[in-house]
């Protein structure tokens, strides 16, 4: 990272704001079911859609984590993958249960920093651009405490880092709150769908054979013009362009919308070729 920095900034390591630490290696061997003498362990599953979960987190017996007391978490840690989903991030939950720290599962400690601020820092585009082009494997990417430590950033003074993670906390809440607005009235919508496709009577007496009264039971070529596929330019994807009229394939296709970011393109000769073929 280059260029100029507001007043007071600093171009600095993302190892001045937070120390990365790793967990413990578990053996599998070690694993059990939950009891009250049991501890979850937190692994690279338990990162999930942005949350720790650790309702199916695996469990080891308390003798197992005697002296391992580093590696227990505590309310609001910054968890993150350090192997193969790198993106995965969670925040821990206010819980009853302890919680232990797995090998390849990564926690932000801060170094005189604000905690939130991290995690904003953590999970920006560019930030996690960075970790991937630092992170090494073929297979599966992996990437060490260190490399993510020697990121460079721009570094706002503490009072600065403070406000930034106010407001930016309070757009995730909002985010957050819209969300919920936005599954639950999918789940209002899929109910009405049942509702009012089976004139009532449910999906699983429609596919018994019953019909509502007044409705027929018929086929969709019966109600349908024509059913049909694309075409396919002359010359394959050697005719495709990078820019002309658009051509929707099917990578394009999505669930109730189109994906235009790598659409490709024809020239006004193809689409007039492929105008006149039967679909």
């Amino acid at each position: 990272m280059s260029g100029e920095v507001p007043e007071g900034w600093k171009i600095g390591c993302f190892g001045e704001l937070a120390t990365v630490k790793s967990g413990f290696a578990f053996k599998s061997s070690d694993f059990c079911d939950y009891s009250q003498d049991a501890v979850a362990v937190i692994r690279m599953s338990d990162l999930k859609s942005c949350a720790v979960t650790f309702e199916t987190a695996a469990c080891v017996p308390l003798d197992v984590v005697n002296g391992l007391e580093r590696f227990e978490l505590q309310e609001g840690d910054f968890l993150f993958g350090m192997s193969g989903s790198l993106g995965n991030f969670g925040i821990v939950p206010k819980t009853s249960k302890r919680l232990f720290l797995n090998q390849r599962v990564g926690k932000l400690s801060p170094n005189k920093s604000d905690h939130r601020f991290l995690a904003q820092v953590f999970t920006s585009e560019k930030f996690v651009e960075e970790i991937y082009k630092n992170a090494s494997g073929n297979a599966q990417a992996n990437i060490s405490g260190k490399q993510i430590e020697s990121i460079e950033i721009s570094i706002p003074p503490i009072p600065e880092q403070q406000r930034i993670a106010e407001i930016l906390s309070s757009v995730d809440e909002s985010i957050r709150a819209t969300e919920s607005v936005i599954t639950q009235a999918e789940r209002v919508k899929r109910g009405l769908m049942e509702d009012l496709l089976t004139g009532g009577l449910g999906s699983a007496a429609i596919a018994n054979g019953e019909v509502p009264e007044g409705w027929a039971v018929t086929s969709l070529k019966q109600i349908t013009k024509k059913i049909g596929s694309g075409v396919t330019p002359k010359g394959g994807k050697q005719a495709y362009l990078s820019s002309g009229i658009p051509l929707i394939r099917s990578q394009n296709v999505g669930w109730g919308n189109l994906m235009l970011e790598d659409v490709a393109f024809i020239d006004e000769r193809q689409h007039e070729k492929m105008s006149g073929s039967k679909v």
